[in-house]
């Protein structure tokens, strides 16, 4: 009751007291947002886009109760504004009032703290940095009805920018040598526009390729710029050249002398040892730990200490990854290669590489390197969790578990344990199946080891300059279909995972072994199954021994580059070397159902290839391009792929007017409702997708999209009439698709809503033309998800 009071006063205060503005220091305004920013003498180009993105940063600034942090949009009522004003200045407050105040209110932004004269001033910088000379920003407060209360409109003036006209480099003997060996990777190019941000990249690219070349101490504050913006209207001349003040060692090429390793546990005693600071050439004191043991080699000295008998890595395992080698030209990329092939064994929490020159004469050329590295954690446990509801009226928790061990064998290697599972029940009619439960579920188990090597099957080893892995792993997956069947999966595989650049990855599977056990079956199922002889092929017991390979191309962290790329291309094949073998060993390639072990195993060649283009229109918006096709083709000992291996469409990722496998195959429709999802697969598949990725309001980014495709059967089936590619006009049998949607970017997480609108079923639905969706609100598809569609 006495809760209620105080809330009923409370309530009663705040209505009483609704001003926004009774409280503002004496001579000052509430500020309520931008009004307009209105940008003049505009061309719609790409550089322009960039430099109006951080301008119109810079004039940002958030008002009282605004929306996803808008800078014009408010969300009503302040009530934080009424709280504040309501008690801040009250004589005597209770303990709940402070909390009140503290809690819910918000401190009024007024004009003076928004400080639009500075504003512009900054804006008006940012533009010349973009090669608007002449260009400026300016703004006015505009009055609202209430005087105590203003919006800003910014006004930006851009005119016109200025571009490069020639670019020179005045470097002399080596310098010059790798500045003209690497010219065609410059950042500046003539006639394009002026640029600081610009600048600054190529300052940096120079001083990538000297310090690649031997110039351990050079910095980028040692080249200089020379810009004449005077004898070509709008255009400037510029020279680049060295820092004549430099010092002499920075212009000095360097040489690796003897290499130090110290490795050490994260925890453990520590002393004080001296070490030199190879920036400042002065001696400073390092906490350490007591390196109590060592070893020599024919690069050095690796000096060690840890708890117990022997060491947690095997030296001769960490050395091979090393790039330096005593007596060669310092390379910054051969010092970020060892860095890496050091992270990628995954054992060390923190690796630091310094350079010491061995004296102090003015002729030394030779850096002394010590190498830091400290052991991480042994074991890394990751817990998942969610909830999934799905096409087929099913909805229930999924979990997954994974714990691993790093460097388990002392060599950076890394065994897991995972554990996964999923409760499915029926929201709609609930099926019955030979007395049992109704509900579906799921229950995996895998294991697995990488290595950080390529391990070949004759049992040698390569560590590649490369980042390269060896897998293997073993899998079980309990399954039960509800209504349908519980089949057992087992699967073993080894692979190999090559980095050439960073863009090209190349993923190798030499073996992939999975044994398909169907364990029980229902009446609906075999009467499915009876009807549908490919269905039955695809379902049935089986081994599966493949070979697959993935070629990536991936370009998309480049982010200086307007149109990015990421291509994939898969290959996968099954069984043909065994088919081979018993074809010499006189079997009929043709033949069906050969088996080994007793059991029939499935052949095919399965085709995936995906393209996925981003044209970057403005800093904040782009074009998104989607082109997939996969194919399955059987032969020889199978007439149908495994089930596992078909190709559907539809849903978050895909079509997002139809569910997934809500369509296909061609113009097939399962009018009885007797496989429901189970038939909504095929051999062919094609699927093409545009989107537009737009700003809303701060982080809240708007997309258009249309979504196309279907899949196929490669040949005729009699039940999946129109199911071919053979049967049905091409285009007819094509599903359309288009929608709107939202994403909020989180920077670490990305969460999307789509809803998709249906406008071309690729089967009859009684509705002639070629919008044919019976009903609007039917026609929708709704999809909450994390991460971009593609």
């Amino acid at each position: 009751m006495k809760q209620s009071v105080c809330l009923l006063a409370i309530v009663a205060l705040l209505l009483a007291a609704c001003s926004t503005t009774s409280n503002l220091p004496e001579g000052d305004v509430l500020y309520t947002g931008i009004k307009a920013i209105d940008v003049h003498d505009q061309q719609n180009t790409y550089a322009e886009s960039v430099a109006l993105t951080e301008v119109e940063a810079a004039l940002a600034y958030a008002p009282n109760n605004s929306f996803m942090g808008s800078s014009s949009l408010r969300m009503p009522p302040p009530v934080g504004l009424w709280i504040y004003n309501a008690m801040v200045n009250k004589e005597e407050t209770s303990a709940f009032s402070r909390w009140m105040l503290k809690t819910f209110g918000s401190t009024p932004v007024t004009i003076a703290a928004v400080n639009p004269k500075t504003r512009v001033l900054v804006a008006t910088n940012t533009l010349q940095n973009y090669g608007y000379f002449n260009g400026y920003v300016d703004y006015e407060l505009l009055t609202q009805k209430d005087p105590r209360k203003q919006k800003i409109r910014y006004d930006i003036h851009l005119g016109q920018p200025y571009a490069f006209d020639s670019i020179r480099y005045a470097f002399r003997g080596t310098q010059d040598s790798i500045v003209q060996a690497n010219l065609a990777n410059s950042y500046l190019h003539r006639d394009e526009q002026f640029s600081v941000p610009n600048l600054q990249l190529e300052k940096e690219r120079l001083n990538t390729d000297f310090r690649n070349n031997g110039y351990y101490y050079y910095r980028t504050d040692y080249i200089r710029y020379y810009a004449d913006s005077m004898q070509v209207p709008q255009r400037v001349k510029l020279l680049v050249q060295p820092d004549m003040e430099a010092p002499a060692r920075a212009n000095r090429q360097w040489y690796i002398g003897n290499i130090s390793t110290y490795i050490r546990n994260a925890i453990g005693t520590t002393r004080r040892i001296s070490v030199t600071d190879s920036a400042s050439m002065a001696q400073r004191q390092r906490s350490m730990m007591a390196y109590d043991d060592s070893v020599a080699y024919s690069r050095g000295r690796i000096r060690y200490a840890w708890q117990g008998d022997e060491p947690p890595v095997k030296l001769g395992s960490m050395l091979k990854n090393y790039r330096l080698h005593p007596g060669q030209l310092f390379s910054q990329a051969d010092v970020s290669s060892t860095t890496s092939q050091l992270s990628n064994l995954q054992t060390f929490s923190s690796i630091s590489l310094s350079f010491t020159p061995r004296d102090t004469t003015a002729l030394c050329d030779t850096l002394d390197v010590t190498v830091l590295a400290v052991m991480d954690k042994l074991y890394d446990v990751e817990l998942e969790a969610g909830f999934t509801q799905k096409s087929n009226s099913q909805i229930g928790p999924n979990a997954k578990a994974t714990i691993s061990k790093r460097n388990a064998f002392g060599r950076g290697e890394i065994v897991s344990l995972g554990l996964r599972g999923s409760y499915e029940w029926q929201t709609g009619n609930r099926v019955s199946a030979n007395n049992s439960r109704p509900d579906s579920w799921e229950a995996a188990l895998e294991a697995s080891l990488t290595q950080p090597w390529l391990q070949l099957p004759w049992g040698a080893q390569r560590r590649l300059r490369l980042p390269a892995t060896t897998t293997y792993k073993v899998s079980i997956d309990n399954l039960k279909r509800a209504g349908y069947y519980r089949l057992i999966s087992f699967g073993a595989e080894f692979g190999y995972s090559i980095q050439t650049s960073s863009y090209v990855t190349h993923q190798l599977t030499p073996l992939s072994l999975t044994y398909n056990k169907l364990m029980e079956t229902s009446e609906r199922f075999d009467s499915i199954t009876a009807s549908n002889p490919a269905l039955y092929v695809s379902m049935r017991d089986q081994f599966i021994p493949a070979i697959q390979y993935t070629y990536t191309y991936d370009n998309s962290a480049n982010t200086s580059l307007r149109k990015t790329t990421r291509f994939s291309a898969t290959v996968k094949e099954a069984s043909n070397i065994i088919s081979a073998v018993s074809a010499l060993c006189g079997s009929s390639w043709s033949q069906e159902d050969k088996k080994i072990f007793g059991t029939p195993y499935s052949q095919f060649l399965k085709l995936n290839a995906e393209i996925v283009n981003h044209f970057h229109l403005t800093d904040r918006s782009e074009l998104v391009t989607r082109l997939l096709a996969g194919a399955v083709f059987t032969y020889g000992n199978s007439s149908a792929a495994p089930y596992s291996e078909l190709l559907y469409v539809g849903g978050a990722n895909s079509i997002r007017a139809f569910a997934v496998r809500a369509i296909g195959p061609g113009t097939y429709v399962d009018t009885e409702g007797r496989g429901t999802y189970l038939d909504q697969a095929g051999d062919f598949r094609l699927e093409a997708n545009v989107e537009y990725r737009f700003p809303l309001v701060s982080n809240l980014y708007g997309a258009l999209f249309l979504d196309a495709g279907n899949v196929w059967l490669l040949e005729k089936d009699d039940s999946h009439p129109g199911g071919s590619l053979s049967e049905a006009p091409f285009l007819k049998s094509i599903a359309l698709g288009t929608g709107l949607g939202f994403r909020y970017d989180m920077e670490f997480l990305v969460l999307r809503l789509d809803f998709g609108i249906g406008l071309h079923a690729p089967y009859d639905t009684g509705k002639s033309g070629y919008y044919n969706m019976p009903n609007f609100w039917d026609s929708l598809g709704f999809h909450f998800a994390v991460g971009y569609p593609f």
